[in-house]
């Protein structure tokens, strides 16, 4: 028996393995059926999608039989990751690599193997999506196209989760920041609805979060700002040009301190969140207070108009003012 090669680059690989972070998870349906599909179109009784770790192959998904990982010293899968291009086996008792393989000389019996890479953008091989029979066989033509078109597949899974995964973890820390912010924050979507109002918010402002999640944030901005806001949400998205105005229920200007880094976003990502002032009672004058209108200068404002400050990026505006519901 020979034992697969291993890669130059393996360490860089295992590392793009571990940033899927994928390896003993539970079974998932979108990887199940990939498995159940190329059975089927390929009429084979087994078929997996097989991940080579440093010293095994994990399944993430399987067909046909009950074991959840082998070794990678018998894997056929760590032959193809070392090849980096699709393997066929068309009667491994016949070939010297694996006819003396437990898994060809013992009871799973193994005959046929067709193991299609699962390659990342970078050019690194985490696996196959592999095909097994107990018979001799061979693959024509479009049966290998359609092993390579179901491993594609499967690498989109498997990037499309990564996606998701990061996309929690980035939820869940910013939901951390958020929620221990000193800054006044609600976010809003692209139709200008509150989304979120962290505790600073509800704190500084007076309104619950139960009472703004869903409203339209004009609801925030006094007169004649509440009844443009929708318009100045629209001319952002067209233009970039921030101009987002609001107060609270009751208006009282709140001095704010303006840090060095009021323009720097605080989490970045699709959807980008910001906090443009840290609110905190201080004995000032209205010099301090900033202006209206998204504007960066510090200028006199009186109640009616309440000091508003935006950064706005991405489909996202989130906004930060200097108000408090009495």
């Amino acid at each position: 028996m020979k034992t697969p090669p291993i890669p130059p680059s393996e360490t860089e690989r295992l590392a793009a393995l571990r940033r899927y972070g994928v390896l003993d998870t539970p079974a998932e349906a979108a990887f199940d059926a990939l498995t159940r599909l190329a059975a089927h179109l390929l009429k084979v009784p087994i078929a997996l999608v097989s991940l080579v770790d440093a010293d095994r192959q994990w399944f993430k998904a399987r067909y046909g039989i009950d074991v959840t990982e082998t070794p990678r010293d018998v894997s056929f899968c760590g032959h193809a990751v070392a090849s980096e291009r699709l393997l066929i086996v068309e009667d491994a008792s016949a070939d010297d690599r694996f006819a003396d393989n437990p898994l060809v000389a013992g009871p799973t019996g193994i005959r046929f193997y067709a193991g299609q890479p699962l390659t990342t953008p970078d050019g690194h091989v985490l696996g196959t999506l592999c095909v097994i029979d107990r018979q001799p066989r061979k693959l024509d033509d479009e049966e290998r196209e359609m092993l390579r078109l179901l491993a594609a597949q499967t690498m989109d899974q498997l990037a499309r989760r990564r996606e998701n995964r990061l996309l929690a973890d980035r939820e869940a820390r910013l939901k951390a920041v958020l929620d221990t912010a000193v800054d006044v924050i609600v976010t809003i979507d692209e139709r200008g609805v509150i989304e979120r109002v962290n505790p600073a918010a509800e704190q500084m402002l007076g309104y619950t979060p139960e009472e703004l999640t869903g409203q339209d944030v004009g609801v925030l901005a006094s007169a004649p700002h509440g009844d443009r806001h929708a318009a100045y949400v629209r001319d952002y998205l067209r233009t970039g040009v921030s101009e987002v105005v609001g107060c609270s229920r009751q208006v009282s200007p709140w001095p704010v301190e303006r840090p060095a880094t009021d323009r720097r976003p605080l989490v970045t990502g699709p959807k980008t969140w910001a906090a443009g002032a840290t609110l905190r009672p201080r004995q000032v004058g209205p010099s301090d207070f900033w202006g209206h209108r998204g504007g960066a200068d510090a200028g006199t404002v009186s109640a009616g108009d309440c000091p508003f400050k935006t950064l706005v990026r991405g489909p996202v505006v989130v906004s930060v003012w200097a108000a408090k519901r009495e």
